[in-house]
């Protein structure tokens, strides 16, 4: 059975602050819902819910994440690159999503959830990592990886090439020049060379 609510506005109250709506003017029967200025007839069954959406802009590269359907745990959001549609990802719903995007790729993650789109081929990858992703850099052909309490670095079929273990959690990083800077929560800045983070692939014997 559908409930119908029937609503008109108020005229402006000076009393309300500026910004929020004006008072509403209920219908007979009508009751207002506590704090939300909205009236109701009947029960409510279901509480609507935000879905989360964003863009995500890098020169001009445009990233769009959707979300398209989401369960207690996880949200599946619909990736777009320049208007394209290019995959569905599935995401944990306890972390914002998360992109980083160079020239021709790109990587979308939460939590230790982490997928690397070629936006060559649009070749899509998923590994679920053992720590959480802070920050993902595209360094050479691989992706470097600074996580909850380690730096990881993964080719482009998701192996580790390198990782660094740390004994204390990891709070933020940048790069200055081909030095990738991370500091942990105690305040100890730690140096990594682009070299030992993206080594050349071993010649096959």
């Amino acid at each position: 059975m559908t409930t119908r609510a029937a609503l008109r506005v108020g005229p402006p109250n000076p009393s309300f602050d500026q910004g929020r709506r004006a008072p509403l003017t209920l219908s007979p029967g009508l009751r207002t819902l506590p704090g939300s200025g909205v009236a109701f007839s009947g029960h409510f069954t279901k509480r609507v819910a935000m879905r989360y959406s964003a863009t995500f802009i890098s020169g001009r590269r445009t990233v769009g994440l959707v979300e398209q359907d989401a369960s207690s745990d996880v949200r599946q959001v619909a990736l777009t690159v320049d208007g394209n549609r290019l995959a569905d990802l599935p995401l944990s719903r306890h972390y914002a999503p998360a992109v980083a995007v160079s020239d021709d790729h790109l990587a979308v993650w939460g939590g230790t959830r982490l997928h690397t789109v070629s936006l060559k081929d649009n070749g899509l990858r998923t590994s679920e990592l053992e720590d959480e992703v802070l920050a993902a850099y595209f360094v050479e052909d691989k992706w470097c990886l600074v996580c909850e309490t380690s730096v990881v670095t993964l080719d482009g079929s998701h192996n580790v090439v390198f990782k660094f273990e740390h004994d204390e959690v990891l709070s933020s990083c940048w790069w200055v020049g081909d030095e990738l800077i991370v500091v942990d929560f105690q305040g100890r800045k730690l140096t990594l060379s682009k070299s030992m983070l993206a080594p050349p692939a071993q010649p096959f014997r």
